[in-house]
């Protein structure tokens, strides 16, 4: 893992001194939560640990088309960034992450950020509003004791 960290670090520092203004280029749509794809899934990404969440956007922004949205996350002592390369159409909700899709118009489209309350995806309403139930039956008289 430290290994990664520092090739990670290294690659930041390089594309720094030959890009300095990469980082500044990208804007990103963000929502709480894990990033998801069509169907659920979490897609293809790859995954880095250690990252601040601004080094896990420059990694994602120097990596141009291929990352089309990063995630970042803090849990306990550790922190993940994840590159994603496939389209993100929601998040799901998971404390301590964040989803940051690139403001692209394509990518944009696709992404629909959660409303209140946090759900995994939105659903598009039903066509119609269903019918009202019927109108519960009337309950018999109360019976009537003679005496006799």
């Amino acid at each position: 893992m430290v290994r990664q960290r520092f090739l990670d670090l290294v690659i930041l520092g390089l594309a720094h001194l030959v890009c300095p203004a990469a980082a500044a280029r990208a804007v990103y749509v963000s929502a709480d939560g894990s990033c998801r794809t069509l169907g659920g899934n979490q897609g293809s990404f790859d995954e880095h640990w250690q990252l601040t969440g601004s080094d896990c956007a420059s990694l994602c922004t120097l990596a141009g088309e291929v990352c089309v949205a990063y995630e970042h996350g803090s849990f306990k002592t550790y922190t993940r960034c994840k590159l994603h390369k496939v389209p993100i159409t929601h998040t799901l909700p998971l404390p301590g992450a964040s989803c940051h899709v690139k403001d692209m118009p394509k990518l944009r489209d696709a992404f629909q950020i959660p409303s209140d309350p946090p759900s995994p995806r939105r659903l598009a309403p039903p066509a119609s509003p269903l019918p009202a139930p019927p109108p519960l039956p009337a309950p018999p008289p109360p019976a009537v004791k003679l005496r006799s």
